[in-house]
């Protein structure tokens, strides 16, 4: 029995899909094996690639951008004096002042102007 025009193209776009997807260590996902199919001269979409991806049973392997980063106590900035002591009853209000600078203490907010760095800095008064 003869394959159809389609079913041809298919089995054709699966063997090249899974060429690109093991050149790359399966690390491509759809967008970049669309990308690279589309330099080769083939007319597919992302959709396309992705389908294919799941119909053929290959899933890109996800890798961590930021390993764990742990406080570097070797460094040659100045360190601030601790006045506190972890002491922080107050004789009479406002005496002591803490602050803390998180992770969002720096968010990007998108906004007709374009990006604006807001800062965010928590004081809190200790009683």
């Amino acid at each position: 029995m003869r394959k159809g025009k389609r079913q041809q193209e298919h089995q054709e776009l699966s063997l090249h899909v899974r060429k690109v997807f093991e050149e790359n260590k399966a690390c491509y996902g759809s967008p970049r094996i669309t990308v690279e199919l589309q330099a080769k001269g083939f007319r597919v979409s992302r959709p396309r690639v992705a389908r294919e991806l799941r119909k053929i049973g290959l899933k890109s392997i996800v890798r961590k951008k930021y390993g764990i980063q742990t406080t570097d106590s070797n460094h040659i900035y100045q360190v601030s004096e601790n006045h506190l002591n972890k002491d922080f009853i107050a004789e009479k209000l406002g005496e002591k002042w803490v602050s803390d600078l998180t992770a969002a203490a720096a968010a990007y907010i998108k906004e007709k102007a374009g990006l604006i760095l807001q800062q965010y800095l928590i004081l809190q008064i200790v009683r």
